[in-house]
């Protein structure tokens, strides 16, 4: 993919996580973390899960920065009836490492024999409720401040749908 090109994945992509292994137990919350742990945001040689050259992590020149990986990347034009304004904001540096909690409404009940399904919502207007792409439609590695704002707003754009054991 060149400088200049777009990288798509599909839809489909990364939007259903399925683990496994999970002690059998009722749950009262889940805890994720938005970004690249520290050891493995430090260090590019370390590969494992996502981070594998296969899974698009690195396979796409953009989602690395010069000493760690891109966490959060969003592209596009925003328009309030004017002129498209071009956005590229980027987080990843560990201070950008953000980890966002959900308490269940009940408790969820998950184990070896026993599934259970987390649904999240991401509101994408709220990375938009402390930046105004008008003054800052770039969000680079040196911004500190932006890229701070920036990963709050991710951590705090997820919402809890449900947690349910069928």
């Amino acid at each position: 993919v060149g400088a200049t090109d777009v990288h798509l994945l599909p839809a489909n992509r990364r939007e259903t996580i399925t683990m496994s292994g999970i002690p059998a137990a009722p749950y009262v919350g889940i805890e994720f973390a938005i970004g690249v742990d520290p050891p493995h945001n430090d260090n590019l040689s370390l590969s494992g899960g996502e981070l594998h050259v296969l899974k698009n992590m690195t396979s796409d020149n953009g989602w690395m920065w010069m000493t760690s990986y891109v966490f959060t990347k969003m592209r596009g034009d925003v328009t309030n009836g004017r002129e498209p304004i071009p956005i590229r904001w980027e987080t990843g540096t560990n201070a950008d490492f953000r980890t966002v909690k959900a308490a269940f409404s009940t408790p969820v009940t998950a184990g070896r024999e026993r599934a259970a399904r987390i649904s999240f919502r991401v509101d994408v207007k709220k990375l938009f409720a402390n930046l105004d792409p008008n003054r800052t439609p770039s969000i680079r590695a040196p911004q500190l401040g932006e890229r701070t704002k920036l990963a709050d707003s991710w951590a705090n754009a997820f919402e809890l749908v449900s947690g349910a054991s069928p």
